[in-house]
């Protein structure tokens, strides 16, 4: 994987994986050691977590259509 990963790759793993884990452990990790239930929105976490699927999900589209998939050897 490392061989075929261009910087487009890396930008879409990194901001979508971030958001995602941003969204469910980062903030909730946040949210124990803070104490309080209410200190962050349920909406706000969901929010993350969607727009990180959204931008791993439109990235995956981008791929397909492209049709640029290296060749496995």
């Amino acid at each position: 994987m490392t061989g075929h990963t261009r910087s487009a790759d890396r930008i879409a793993m990194w901001l979508g994986g971030g958001l995602v884990l941003l969204g469910t452990a980062g903030l909730g990790l946040a949210g124990t050691f803070v104490g309080e239930r209410a200190w962050l929105s349920v909406d706000v976490r969901g929010t993350l977590v969607v727009l990180g699927l959204a931008v791993l999900a439109c990235y995956a589209v981008y791929r397909a259509v492209a049709g640029d998939f290296a060749s496995p050897r």
